[in-house]
């Protein structure tokens, strides 16, 4: 997930509720990160991600 907004005008407000994040990427390659630049606001509920263990 990225979230990425300019300097200037950043974004607020954003709201972020139960999400499930897939990796779709190489199968070698397990990791998965997350980018929020310039972004306020809040999570909520449940966040899953795919379990590589």
């Amino acid at each position: 997930m990225k979230l990425v907004c300019s300097e200037a005008v950043p974004r607020e407000g954003i709201e972020l509720n139960d999400f499930s994040l897939e990796h779709n990427g190489d199968k070698q390659d397990k990791t998965m990160t997350s980018t929020c630049i310039h972004v306020h606001g809040s999570s909520n509920g449940n966040v899953k991600t795919n379990s590589y263990i």
